[in-house]
């Protein structure tokens, strides 16, 4: 070959002059497909880092208990919080699918406290106090530990409003969980695990970044109180007992905070023993107590129908909580609170200088959150679910191996207190899980036989004669 008579023929010369030019069609359709498998990759690293572990940001955390007990079954996960999408990709178009996530979450907790409002103001005539969104919390963490094809995902769905999507869901409760925390609502959780057993490292790691949990070991009933207790700020120092904790294999725990003083405070000198009318139990029967009350002439949000008048007193440091207070104007009678009535009230606040007569008040609950749920539809499926997601199965031989695990109960415990100066509230809620035999009681029968009326009982030798026989009538005789 003449070097010096040489000419280009194009990229692929010296691997042989077979092989064609692209022409300019062909460079354009493959600048295209190079151009659209770019932007599916960036899309779907932009998505996927919203899951990566990520180091201390400086969001402040409740102080962690130290614990004695073995740490060896548990990986102590990093404080992590979610990174911000990667620069100069599609910015506004996250922002906006971020904002539709977050309104999305909040609106099914809206849904789910109106719900459970209406069905827990028609109970009786004593007080009520209880938190939904606390108890949507612990359900969300509940939810992540549970198997995606077990039936009561859908109730969830159905009955709580959870988001099946598990995107939708943590990322709804991380960013209302930062959005209360920097409002000055103090928020935090717990797993604490049974150091004979082992945690799923991805549910704990899910957990642990999206609800911020404090995951320990141990099995006494005292550091779990004492998490409480700090959690409160002293209100609620007790949540479970020792008994609580035979034979459990994890406790889940939320705890809320709240302290606020009010924008425009009472003066205690204007404090007077004023009479209160209590509801008895027959519809025409009250009675008249004395109790501490407040007053104050102020301008304030205020709203009126014919069902009730409403107030909402707002606080001095955290602008974006208020106090609603909601006065029926037939006694006792709440059966008009829903969430069409709780919108109206909102949206028709008007500014107007009221007189306001305030009883002192401080409230402490304990609730049965299980039975509540049952009340509200949940089937007994919350008890029993398929649970293995939250077990680590590498320390087992299958998945069939994998321990049994049963909620044996949820309760929430709330104090709400209201004086001269402003609100001081705290919530505790908390879901034990207990372990259930191997041989489980749900085995497939093909009989069943259940001695709950009149029975013979008859003693047979050789199995053919009757030696004594008997007919059982009443079962105190038995």
């Amino acid at each position: 070959m003449n070097v010096s008579s040489w000419t280009p023929q194009g990229p692929f010369h010296f691997f042989g002059s077979n092989i064609p030019r692209l022409t300019s069609q062909q460079k354009r359709s493959g600048l295209i497909a190079l151009a659209i498998i770019s932007l599916v990759v960036t899309v779907y690293y932009t998505l996927s880092h919203y899951f990566k572990k990520t180091e201390p940001s400086g969001n402040p955390q409740i102080k962690a208990i130290a614990l004695n007990a073995p740490q060896k079954s548990v990986i102590k996960p990093s404080y992590m919080t979610l990174p911000q999408p990667t620069s100069g990709v599609f910015p506004q178009k996250m922002a906006e699918l971020e904002e539709e996530v977050d309104q999305r979450y909040q609106q099914a907790i809206e849904t789910f406290s109106f719900e459970v409002l209406r069905h827990k103001v028609q109970e009786g005539l004593g007080d009520l106090l209880i938190s939904p969104i606390a108890i949507f919390f612990l359900l969300s963490m509940i939810k992540g530990g549970i198997e995606p094809k077990d039936p009561l995902q859908k109730e969830f769905k159905d009955i709580v409003h959870l988001p099946t999507n598990s995107v939708e869901l943590n990322l709804g409760a991380f960013h209302l969980i930062q959005k209360l925390k920097t409002s000055g609502l103090d928020i935090a959780s717990l797993l604490y695990l049974n150091p004979e057993y082992c945690l799923n490292p991805y549910y704990q790691a899910q957990t642990s970044q999206h609800y911020e949990s404090l995951v320990e070991s141990g099995s006494s009933a005292e550091e779990v109180n004492a998490w409480a207790k700090t959690a409160t700020h002293g209100q609620i120092p007790e949540v479970i007992t020792q008994k609580d904790l035979d034979d459990f294999f994890l406790v889940l725990a939320n705890a809320m905070h709240f302290k606020g003083e009010w924008d425009v405070p009472f003066d205690a000198q204007n404090t007077t023993l004023d009479s209160f009318i209590v509801p008895n139990m027959s519809v025409d029967s009250i009675r008249l107590v004395r109790v501490p009350t407040m007053h104050m002439t102020s301008q304030v949000q205020y709203f009126e129908n014919e069902h009730c008048q409403a107030i909402d007193l707002l606080y001095r440091d955290k602008k974006m909580f208020s106090m609603r207070l909601i006065l029926p104007k037939k006694m006792n009678d709440f059966s008009f609170i829903d969430g069409d009535c709780l919108q109206a009230i909102s949206e028709g606040m008007q500014l107007q200088i009221v007189k306001i007569s305030l009883p002192k008040f401080k409230i402490a609950q304990e609730l049965d959150v299980l039975q509540m749920l049952r009340e509200l539809g949940i089937s007994d499926r919350l008890v029993k679910p398929d649970f293995s997601p939250l077990v680590d199965v590498t320390h087992f031989a299958s998945k069939e191996a994998l321990p049994r695990l049963k909620i044996s109960k949820i309760t929430q415990k709330s104090i709400l207190a209201c004086d001269e100066e402003g609100t001081e509230a705290s919530t505790v809620t908390v879901a034990k899980m207990i372990l259930e035999s191997c041989l489980s009681s749900d085995k497939t029968y093909e009989k069943e036989i259940m001695f709950d009326r009149p029975f013979l009982a008859t003693l047979m030798l050789d199995r053919k004669m009757p030696v004594m026989l008997s007919i059982v009538r009443n079962s105190e005789v038995v």
